[in-house]
């Protein structure tokens, strides 16, 4: 049987069945994608964190990242710092509080410039959380004792001051960060706190609670100062805040129109410690001895992988890594980069084989996380021992060292610290 049909029409056909074809195989890619992405910020995804599971080996590096940089600070009569708690990262600069004052470096560790003066004159601040504006260029400092705020550019310029009270004037700001033209603020939990997380609109000054604590008090500890008082962890990015409540097991998520929603409940089973048992023991009756079980300390969610910190004040802590593609949990509670006093868990560092990660806050053990890189602190006196622990090969192992390796060799302990810059792995 012959087909009659001409040339062109059976052209036209065939041309209508291929775009028919493409447009199957794209929405069926984009439907796929489109799972992904639900998949990987699902409004509630529930994690399992078993203690008795976790491995005596320490989890290494090369699972999560491609590559490591380091950047030593540079140090001058200006720029001498101690260990730096509290640094934030832009695209171009490194931003880090040093008592009560901001210090500016360039990507690559080069000392810039302070960016004021310390005091209470004009043009002056002091300190002690700060924010970025990373759009407009723009620097947030403020005090949280006198409740004062001033607001600089990226060179240094004051532009002006914010007076007005952040959140509740009662209420001891933990941490500030900037947000979609508002500050975020992290509150302490104490007696009297009815909230934990809040945003203060700089159009209009106006304070919008994000975030009321569940946690109560009894009737004699309303009336007491608490021995202990903690902040809780926060994360800022483009497009919404994370944050944990210290001794709640969810973190949640706001986005840019501040909508509030459960993003992961991270499950520790019969080894959760429960708030009453740190209120009772810990906040209030130091010499009742610690409470029992574990808490989240520090996360950090990115693109691929969710990083926790599970603290305890008796057993080891847990460093975990969520793997959001195979929904799957690796648990770390390696000893042998464990002190008592710290009690964090380091991953091991099989791509360059320096220095575990991640030292950085070494007190708390908390996370950094800009864009899609981890970062942490090594001090000096550490940084040097392990470079100079390693053999020659392993200093020469990449073009990156072998590059690096005249700067590295002039860091000696009483250097700056050096920041440790992970390139995570991607989908």
């Amino acid at each position: 049987m012959h087909n009659n049909k001409p040339k062109g029409t059976y052209m036209k056909t065939v041309g209508k069945l291929s775009v028919v074809l493409i447009l199957i195989l794209l929405f069926g890619s984009c439907s796929f994608q489109e799972k992904k992405l639900k998949k990987r910020h699902s409004a509630s995804t529930l994690i399992h964190i078993d203690p008795a599971k976790a491995s005596r080996d320490s989890i290494p590096m090369s699972l999560i990242a491609e590559r490591i940089e380091y950047i030593p600070l540079q140090m001058t009569d200006s720029s001498v710092l101690s260990y730096p708690y509290d640094f934030k990262v832009t695209n171009d600069f490194i931003f880090i509080r040093e008592g009560n004052c901001i210090l500016k470096f360039s990507k690559d560790g080069r000392f810039i410039k302070r960016l004021f003066d310390v005091g209470y004159g004009p043009g002056e601040s002091k300190a002690n959380s700060f924010a970025i504006n990373e759009s407009d260029n723009l620097v947030y400092a403020y005090d949280v004792h006198s409740r004062r705020g001033n607001i600089y550019d990226f060179d240094g310029m004051f532009i002006k001051t914010f007076n007005e009270d952040l959140c509740d004037p009662l209420y001891w700001i933990s941490s500030i960060d900037y947000f979609q033209s508002n500050i975020f603020v992290s509150i302490c939990l104490r007696p009297g706190v009815g909230y934990l997380f809040s945003s203060f609109d700089l159009k209009d000054d106006s304070v919008r609670v994000l975030y009321k604590t569940r946690n109560t008090f009894t009737a004699s500890q309303e009336q007491q100062v608490p021995m202990i008082v903690f902040g809780n962890q926060h994360q800022v990015t483009q497009s919404e805040i994370l944050f944990k409540e210290r001794y709640c097991d969810t973190i949640f998520a706001v986005d840019k129109d501040f909508h509030l929603r459960p993003l992961y409940i991270i499950d520790l089973g019969k080894d959760k410690m429960l708030w009453e048992d740190f209120r009772d023991q810990g906040m209030f009756n130091i010499s009742a001895g610690p409470p029992d079980g574990y808490w989240i300390e520090s996360f950090a969610d990115t693109h691929s992988f969710l990083f926790l910190m599970a603290k305890s004040y008796k057993d080891p802590g847990l460093l975990c890594v969520y793997f959001k593609d195979s929904d799957s949990t690796v648990i770390s509670s390696n000893k042998s980069y464990i002190t008592q006093e710290q009690r964090l868990v380091y991953m091991k560092n099989d791509l360059d084989c320096l220095v575990p990660f991640p030292p950085m806050r070494k007190q708390t053990g908390q996370f950094l996380y800009h864009e899609e890189y981890l970062y942490s602190v090594i001090e000096a006196k550490d940084f040097v021992a392990a470079y100079n622990a390693a053999s020659t090969e392993k200093r020469t192992s990449s073009e990156y060292l072998r590059k690096m390796e005249p700067l590295f060799s002039k860091i000696d302990e009483f250097s700056n610290p050096v920041i440790m810059k992970v390139y995570l792995k991607s989908d």
